[in-house]
């Protein structure tokens, strides 16, 4: 890689005449090319490394898999609404959560209302179970003497 103080030294061209001040000046500008390409190579490599660890950052932060970014569009600007949005979108694909689910799930049907009355009356009015039947209970040698025991509680 070129170095800076060489690209504006121009100390070499004050003694130039005629057509060798324009030979020089090509080579200068031509060097001058290269070192600008460079800068752009690794200006992009750093955008291309910033964008993979924020997309990456904002997909484990939401419970995804950070390899997801593979199939997210590089023309998408890696903010986190933006991968939000593609994330509610298209997150169903990868395993996410499906749109209009999240609120389904949250309301219980009506036979788990059911099964939860039952449970809290049971907690209620319930029988303990008796310390004789646990004995038993631990005692027992067979899978089918462990049944016996149980559907005859």
């Amino acid at each position: 890689m070129a170095q800076n103080d060489s690209i504006y030294d121009m100390d070499d061209f004050e003694d130039a005449q005629g057509s060798d001040l324009v030979k020089r000046l090509r080579a200068k500008i031509d060097e001058m090319s290269k070192f600008a390409k460079e800068l752009e190579k690794e200006n992009s490599s750093l955008k291309a490394g910033e964008r993979k660890r924020s997309v990456a950052s904002v997909l484990e932060s939401k419970g995804y898999n950070p390899k997801i970014a593979a199939f997210i569009p590089s023309d998408l600007d890696p903010t986190e609404d933006n991968l939000v949005d593609w994330l509610s979108e298209y997150g169903d694909v990868f395993g996410g959560p499906v749109q209009g689910q999240q609120e389904q799930a949250s309301v219980p049907d009506n036979s788990s209302i059911q099964a939860h009355r039952r449970m809290s009356a049971a907690e209620a009015g319930g029988q303990s179970v008796s310390s004789d039947l646990l004995s038993r209970i631990e005692s027992a040698s067979s899978e089918t003497e462990l049944l016996t025991l149980l559907q005859g509680q």
